[in-house]
């Protein structure tokens, strides 16, 4: 099956201004002005008619298997659907584990990610978690990524009431099993490193800069807007080189960052753009504590948030391509997808395709529509209609 999807204004994320993009067997066959040269059988024409078109959106940090606990059992979050990561314009996915390492397991991980790549979009995963010693598939970080097809990165968090508190030669330790397991496979091997506001911020992470050889690239902190003090810190990590992945969600309260203002403020600073990201935290818990450490209150991650800082950046001032970067090109580079993040061709034909003031009309995965007129047109096999 061909499908040309004509008169597209597309943004690759470079403005590559009204052409014309062939798709085959799930990739982009040729961009161009194509109309009145391609004759293949049985080819699909869809006139988009100077619509914005854009690659689809990776979101790095997704809870797919559900996240929280942090109130009892019952507030363990459900798992999140196919049908509701397209409709955001989101193609791709990461998906890790938060709190509950012990209720959840990188298998059922692994297990979910499969399952979203058979229904139709792509997603990857990242072995570890909270605990220590560190919850994996084969029995070592290094193995999970080695061997497990879609396990290309490790995770762990720090600096957090709920973190392990590992010390710093514990902490390079698996630093450098997430690089070396990358090696030797051809993946990415970056560690996602989950930060709270507890007062030593970046400590392990800058200390690991200094004696260590391992480089700053390989460390992906996030959550990095959810107090200003950490953000402060993390501003200096970033004017060294080191990468930053901002979090939506993080809206409302004296200590919190926006993500506009986040983003903003990081390339007010000099912070260069292939070291900015944003993602949503999607369908993990957004608990909130005192200072005593007490849950006051819990919400759950959504999938929203990356298509409004797309539409904020834009109001602002900022172009198209600025402010796609963060969700597009930035992420495949980081996690080494090199068939995503790209309207190039011979990559995925993953798009979002825009209407006015950059509403969105549909989102195509591997070659296909997945969604289109408010309607997601796949499913899980046991989502309800």
């Amino acid at each position: 099956m061909f499908t040309l999807l004509k008169n597209a204004r597309i943004f690759a994320p470079e403005e590559l201004g009204v052409q014309d993009i062939l798709i085959a067997g799930g990739k982009i066959a040729a961009i161009g002005l194509l109309s009145d040269s391609v004759s293949l059988p049985n080819l699909k024409t869809e006139d988009l008619e100077g619509r914005t078109v854009t690659p689809g959106i990776i979101d790095q940090h997704v809870h797919l298997i559900g996240g929280g606990g942090e109130a009892g059992f019952a507030s363990r979050t459900p798992e999140i659907e196919v049908s509701t990561i397209v409709k955001y314009g989101v193609t791709s996915v990461l998906g890790l584990i938060g709190t509950d390492c012990d209720a959840r397991h990188p298998s059922t991980l692994f297990a979910k990610a499969k399952a979203l790549n058979e229904e139709g979009i792509s997603a990857w995963m990242l072995t570890g978690g909270y605990n220590v010693p560190s919850p994996t598939i084969t029995g070592s970080v290094r193995n999970d990524i080695l061997y497990a097809d879609l396990c290309i990165g490790g995770k762990l968090a720090i600096s957090d009431h709920r973190s392990p508190h590992i010390s710093y030669d514990e902490f390079i330790r698996y630093a450098s099993d997430c690089r070396v397991a990358g090696m030797l496979s051809g993946k990415a091997g970056t560690l996602t490193v989950h930060l709270g506001d507890a007062p030593q911020h970046l400590e392990l992470l800058f200390r690991a800069s200094k004696e260590s050889a391992i480089p700053r690239q390989q460390f992906i902190p996030t959550h990095i807007n959810r107090h200003k003090s950490l953000y402060d810190e993390v501003i200096k990590w970033g004017s060294l080189g080191g990468r930053m992945d901002i979090t939506t969600g993080f809206e409302v309260g004296d200590h919190i960052v926006s993500t506009l203002d986040a983003v903003v403020t990081a390339r007010e600073n000099g912070i260069a753009e292939e070291c900015i990201s944003v993602s949503t935290d999607a369908q993990g818990s957004m608990p909130i504590f005192n200072d005593s450490g007490e849950l006051m209150g819990m919400g759950v991650g959504e999938q929203d948030g990356l298509l409004k800082v797309i539409k904020d950046q834009v109001r602002l001032g900022y172009s198209l391509s600025e402010a796609l970067m963060p969700v597009t090109s930035t992420v495949a580079d980081w996690l080494k997808l090199d068939s995503k993040g790209k309207i190039e061709t011979g990559k995925d034909a993953d798009f979002v395709i825009f209407g006015d003031d950059l509403e969105i009309e549909q989102t195509w995965a591997k070659g296909q529509c997945v969604f289109r007129d408010s309607e997601s047109l796949i499913r899980g096999l046991f989502t309800k209609q």
